[in-house]
């Protein structure tokens, strides 16, 4: 979502020639894709040791288009575990990069800085604090807030977005946020509709549970299990659909503030694999 809506906006303002690796949005958004990013998407160790070979392949494919095409600038969005060796690629050809929504070294893994200093020209940092921290480490940085605070907002009354929905705008909404990749779903939802139907069996007066997912995620979701629990489903909502309409909860991640303030009330999970 963030790096196709960067491409939208750096085409309409300067109409460069994009290339790099995403998914249905980034190709929706023009970008000519060398890889699928839905290859790397990985959610705990077992997954990542499972994705290293596909990482390395396409981390080599990145580096060989990169060299053959010599590009201005290289935007680099999120996921540093993929894009931070990527940077190490890029710059030894010389490529200016620029990395966007950058690794929290304030949370964990602080010792990346010192890559960063080395292989990047400019971070773009989502959170104010944030800019202090790359400053001092010597790294040129701005801050630009975060991507998804415009995209939260709405302006269609409640009772008619929950009417287009279905939905009893009488009664109390619970929107669940599972996430977006499958992986991350199938850990995160199970317990996200258990918890719902538990509170559902003991609240007065009884709520609705509107499960908000995307296409693809939803038809891989198990037929018997969307049967046997009174949820509406939805494809294709976030948050931003539900701005102050619904009490949130929400899996972790970059999505999580924006997802947060944006609800009457909220909740972060966080699942792992036993």
């Amino acid at each position: 979502m963030h790096a196709a809506r960067l491409a939208r906006a750096l085409q309409a303002r300067s109409g460069a020639n994009i290339f790099g690796m995403g998914g249905a949005r980034m190709n929706d958004a023009g970008v000519e894709l060398v890889a699928d990013a839905k290859d790397i998407a990985v959610l705990g160790i077992t997954e990542v040791i499972h994705k290293v070979p596909t990482v390395l392949k396409i981390l080599r494919l990145l580096r060989k288009e990169a060299a053959r095409r010599r590009p201005a600038l290289a935007v680099l969005v999120d996921s540093p575990g993929t894009n931070l060796p990527l940077a190490k690629k890029l710059h030894r050809l010389g490529v200016p990069v620029v990395y966007f929504i950058a690794p929290q070294v304030w949370a964990w893994r602080p010792w990346r800085i010192r890559a960063m200093k080395k292989n990047l020209s400019r971070v773009l940092v989502i959170f104010p604090f944030e800019e202090e921290i790359y400053r001092n480490a010597g790294i040129p940085v701005d801050f630009v807030g975060h991507p998804l605070v415009d995209v939260v907002k709405s302006n269609v009354p409640r009772t008619d977005f929950l009417a287009a929905q279905g939905l009893d705008a009488s009664r109390p909404v619970v929107a669940l946020l599972p996430g977006s990749r499958p992986t991350e779903i199938s850990l995160n939802l199970p317990a996200m509709l258990d918890a719902c139907e538990s509170l559902a069996r003991d609240l007065r007066p009884q709520f609705t549970m509107a499960a908000a997912l995307c296409g693809r995620a939803l038809l891989a979701w198990p037929p018997e299990r969307r049967v046997a629990t009174q949820v509406v489903w939805m494809v294709e909502l976030s948050m931003g659909s539900f701005e102050r309409r619904a009490t949130a909860l929400a899996s972790g991640g970059v999505f999580n503030i924006p997802s947060m303030s944006a609800a009457r009330a909220g909740v972060s999970t966080l699942a792992m694999r036993s």
